[in-house]
């Protein structure tokens, strides 16, 4: 299993608050999805919709926001 780096105050990152709260959940469930899946930080669409899915995030309008803020 890959591991994902993250620290105690990625929470407070402005760049994540700034993108909101779909987004940033799911920077954070697709960062654990592609290591569950022993990911190299690479993740194809189904893998994103996926684990849009999961929280009932609408992937086609909180993945232009990850792109637009240099999350992805």
């Amino acid at each position: 299993m890959t591991w994902v780096r993250d620290s105690d105050d990625t929470a407070r990152r402005e760049d994540l608050r700034a993108a909101g709260k779909d987004a940033a959940l799911l920077w954070f469930v697709a960062m654990r999805e592609c290591a569950l899946a022993d990911g190299d930080g690479l993740m194809s669409p189904l893998m994103v919709e996926d684990a849009a899915h999961l929280y009932r995030i609408n992937a086609r309008k909180a993945v232009p926001v990850l792109v637009e803020g240099g999350l992805w």
